[in-house]
């Protein structure tokens, strides 16, 4: 069943995009850093959200 969003939940998604959005821009002006680049950090942080795990005391990740 899917959510319907309510207008200030709609907004703040919308500015929140606006917001990662500004500052991949400035992290990429930056660093140098292509769009390829800057996916691959970004497939890399997706991948920590979408599977939600009970962390092991041996579980690496490159994120901290």
């Amino acid at each position: 069943m899917t959510k319907k969003l309510t207008d200030e939940e709609s907004r703040n998604i919308s500015e929140l995009y606006d917001d990662i959005n500004h500052l991949l821009k400035k992290f990429k002006m930056k660093t140098g850093f292509d769009n390829q680049f800057v996916c691959m950090l970004l497939g890399g942080l997706m991948n920590e959200y979408k599977t939600p795990e009970v962390p092991t005391r041996n579980k690496i990740s490159a994120f901290r």
